[in-house]
């Protein structure tokens, strides 16, 4: 009797649970909530940039153009804007003149949106005649850290007018590359314009050649086109390629014809093939002359065959 009791109980307590919290009614539990964090706006980070903005030739506070008269002390100016975000401390303009760093001046601090001004008097030792390549470059040490480092450059071509035509208008009876030269100064490496030299007879330095002497003036190709190398012309090896199955013939001019040329690829012969005899292409032996490859599929340049036994 006992222990019918106590199944009994057990059994009742385990009856009033389930009735009081049934499996099934069991509360779902409510989604949460996504929370929609903004996300930072996007910073847009802007470098200064010095840009060129203009170069021009001054001369007594006027600008000047077109041919210049030598002798002359112009002034080359170079306006430099500065765009983008921040302030510009120490940096520097170079004064490049025919490739040559001729003058670099200190520039002080710059805030964005202005403007400087930099510029370089033009020394009439430097002015021979003909034409000149002027470039201004701004933060030409590269200290500034900017946007676009691609458009610190500017440029301008520089006209001299020749300061003689004739040997009568020179005191010394001789107008030779423009100038009034201290004397004849004939042949192809001597010049007298040299820039801080001008009215000097003076040998051309090796691997020069002002007077285009050495190059198509004389009739040449511009490939084959040589420089002064101790006081006289000197051309680039026989057989230097100029142009397909065309090699140098070292004199300046592009008259040899190579006897093979890569360039014209594998010649084709097995459109003359047979059942008997199969063509072999070429490789060697493709240039048929002066800028020609042999043709394709031609007897008479297909010579290599091999016949097929029966």
């Amino acid at each position: 009797m006992v222990l019918l009791r106590r199944i009994s109980l057990v059994g009742v307590v385990s009856i009033l649970l389930g009735l009081a919290y049934p499996a099934s009614a069991e509360t779902p539990k409510a989604p949460r909530p996504q929370v929609q964090r903004p996300r930072p706006p996007a910073v847009s980070v802007r470098a200064p940039d010095l840009r060129p903005s203009q170069v021009s030739i001054e001369w007594n506070g006027q600008q000047v153009g077109g041919e210049l008269s030598q002798g002359v002390p112009y002034r080359i100016v170079c306006a430099v804007a500065s765009s983008g975000f921040g302030s510009i401390g120490a940096w520097k303009v170079g004064h490049y003149l025919d490739g040559t760093l001729v003058y670099a001046q200190e520039m002080g601090p710059l805030a964005a949106g202005a403007g400087a001004v930099s510029s370089w008097s033009y020394p009439p030792d430097r002015q021979a005649a003909g034409t000149h390549t002027y470039e201004c470059v701004a933060d030409v040490d590269n200290t500034v850290a900017e946007g676009n480092e691609g458009n610190n450059r500017a440029s301008a071509s520089i006209v001299f007018a020749p300061a003689c035509r004739t040997d009568r208008e020179c005191e010394s009876g001789a107008c030779v590359d423009g100038v009034c030269c201290d004397e004849n100064c004939q042949g192809n490496c001597r010049y007298c314009a040299f820039p801080g030299r001008v009215g000097t007879c003076t040998a051309v330095p090796d691997g020069k050649d002002p007077r285009r002497a050495c190059q198509t003036s004389i009739g040449g190709s511009p490939a084959c086109g040589g420089a002064c190398y101790s006081g006289q012309c000197a051309f680039p090896d026989v057989g230097t390629w100029c142009g397909i199955c065309a090699a140098c013939d070292g004199t300046g001019r592009c008259t040899a014809t190579p006897p093979d040329d890569d360039r014209c690829g594998v010649i084709d012969c097995s459109g003359l093939d047979t059942s008997a005899r199969i063509y072999q292409d070429l490789t060697a032996g493709r240039c048929a002359g002066l800028g020609l490859c042999k043709s394709p599929n031609d007897p008479a340049t297909c010579s290599s065959y091999t016949d097929l036994r029966r």
